[in-house]
């Protein structure tokens, strides 16, 4: 994957969330919000052991008839023990909580010493954010309680008494988002984006080989805090 052009291999490590090479005995995963579970089976096939939790029981039941072991219910009532994990991953999750820290918090609770926990959020300041104002589909109001710039979700992770995560770039999805944007403006809805215009294509590679360098001025945040151990 390593001789990939940039594009597809940052994807690709977003696509399997910078998972390290899985070590026997320390290879227990948690995905957090897991859906019907389509990471937690790339990263069995990778060779995890792999767990899931989904508040959402319709959700859940898919992944369980994958044949995936998934908690049905939230962080404060899971049966999960403290520094049980290995990794654990939340990926479009905390903007959705009522208390980003104290879910900072639940999730680093059950990180082993030497473990990770892995974080991905929309940037509600990527430069090209500020074109588009209220067209801007990361905004998902109101299914999105708190967006989060670096500055904020630094302070969040302070707060949850984690130190200050590094940050890792996306490949390619700018161009989309803003097609996205464009069509929503147009008076589409959200996710109808079926092409993408060729000048917009080009714009968004322009955004995207900014952000490439810089991964804070992406469409997401993508944050990872090792504890340390």
């Amino acid at each position: 994957m390593y001789l990939l052009p940039p594009p597809l291999r940052l994807e690709w490590d977003h696509y399997m969330r910078h998972l390290p090479r899985p070590v026997p005995g320390r290879n227990r995963l948690l995905d957090v919000g897991c859906g019907n579970g389509d990471f937690l089976l790339r990263a069995q096939h990778a060779g995890w052991t792999v767990h899931g939790l989904d508040f959402d029981p319709t959700a859940a039941g898919v992944a369980r008839g994958r044949g995936l072991d998934v908690y049905v219910g939230t962080l404060e009532d899971s049966p999960f023990l403290e520094e049980s994990f290995d990794v654990v991953t939340a990926n479009q999750v905390v903007e959705h909580v009522h208390d980003p820290v104290a879910f900072l918090r639940a999730c680093w609770r059950l990180v082993r010493p030497g473990g990770l926990l892995w974080i991905g959020t929309p940037n509600v300041t990527p430069p090209v954010a500020a074109r588009f104002g209220p067209f801007w589909p990361m905004l998902e109001i109101p299914r999105h309680l708190t967006l989060f710039s670096l500055d904020s979700l630094d302070f969040a992770f302070r707060n949850a008494g984690i130190a200050s995560p590094q940050y890792k770039p996306r490949g390619w999805c700018i161009a989309g988002v803003m097609q996205d944007s464009t069509n929503i403006k147009n008076g589409a809805v959200a996710g109808s984006v079926t092409s993408i215009h060729p000048g917009i294509a080009l714009r968004g590679a322009m955004h995207e080989a900014v952000a490439w360098v810089k991964p804070t001025c992406g469409v997401e945040l993508i944050a990872i805090a090792h504890k340390p151990g």
